[in-house]
């Protein structure tokens, strides 16, 4: 009996909301995945059964069903979700529309309703809480640009399954999409943009994929190349992948003179571990620190204005020097 308790919740997991369907024979597949080996006539008899009681729906084209939840169908919790979820999911909500996809949005929806639901029922001290906390994004807040759910839902699957993927993409600046045979290797949530990471063909170079640009992905029945020395925090974290580098050592010793306000922000938020400010009479300061030599860094450092004065290295002084002269061009 309790076998058949958890192979009906299994079965019951495995069927995706719509507009995502699934046939017996996958759904057999994820059964088989999860150690239940069922016939598929067995699975077709539990559908049906399960039809009536839970609300599971299909669609039949020609001799097969596909079979999915409604899209408002509500959300089996087990076990219950609480006040403390609740809050979490609502805290989620207001801060993930701004960094995901509504694709994405869309598949996290039963849960916000179900958080919503409790949060407004129960006059609990968390229910005031949730009116008394926010989360602001640093920065100006860009429009999050929409990524198919097909693109995605298919990019996810090759990753799970160690699978590659066929990606029609469109590069910024190019006016036709070429296709790419990728073996995924990570996906990078950066300023509200999707990333895959993946190598293309039999080549070992990470290439990036902001999806949001792919027209259409299709999963490959073959194995992804896998980089044994590949490990993603590193990629990110020492290698600033997605802090594009400039080459060279990665690093390099900064000098600056600081202002005031600079000097008391720089204090209390460090740009570097190693770093050093002498501050003098007027309360500027005079700053060295080890930077990463990235882009980010040097828009970083050009958003700061008059607030910073480059003194070395002076190759970096000369490239701001040369900035500033076209910025300066511009409003001539």
């Amino acid at each position: 009996m309790a076998d058949k308790a958890l192979r009906t919740w299994h079965l019951l997991r495995s069927i995706p909301r719509h507009p995502k369907r699934r046939t017996p024979s996958e759904l057999r597949e994820s059964l088989i995945d999860a150690g239940f080996d069922l016939t598929l006539r067995s699975i077709q008899r539990d559908l049906i059964a399960l039809s009536s009681a839970w609300g599971i729906t299909c669609d039949v084209e020609g001799l097969t069903t596909h079979w999915y939840w409604p899209p408002d169908a509500s959300l089996i919790d087990v076990p219950n979700m609480g006040s403390a979820e609740a809050l979490v999911f609502l805290l989620a909500k207001e801060n993930l529309h701004t960094m995901l996809p509504s694709s994405q949005l869309s598949v996290l929806k039963p849960y916000f309703d179900r958080a919503e639901a409790l949060i407004g029922k129960e006059q609990i001290p968390v229910s005031r809480w949730h009116k008394r906390v926010r989360v602001i994004q640093p920065g100006l807040s860009l429009k999050t640009p929409d990524v198919s759910a097909d693109v995605i839902s298919e990019v996810h699957q090759a990753l799970l399954r160690e699978r590659q993927v066929r990606l029609l993409y469109k590069k910024r600046g190019e006016a036709r999409s070429r296709e790419y045979l990728l073996s995924p290797q990570a996906l990078i949530l950066r300023s509200g943009v999707i990333y895959l990471v993946a190598t293309a063909k039999h080549y070992k170079d990470l290439l990036h994929f902001a999806l949001h640009r792919a027209i259409s992905a299709v999963l490959v029945d073959l194995s992804a190349t896998k980089l044994n020395d590949f490990d993603l925090d590193r990629y990110i974290e020492l290698e600033k992948a997605f802090a594009y580098p400039r080459g060279g050592k990665g690093t390099f010793r900064l000098r600056a003179m600081i202002s005031p306000s600079l000097v008391e922000h720089l204090s209390e938020r460090p740009l570097a571990s190693d770093q050093q400010i002498k501050v003098d009479n007027s309360g500027s300061g005079a700053l060295i620190a080890t930077v990463p030599d990235t882009e980010d860094f040097r828009w970083w450092l050009l958003g700061l204005g008059s607030a910073i004065q480059v003194v070395g290295p002076v190759a970096l002084r000369r490239e701001v020097k040369l900035k500033l002269s076209e910025m300066l061009a511009l409003y001539e």
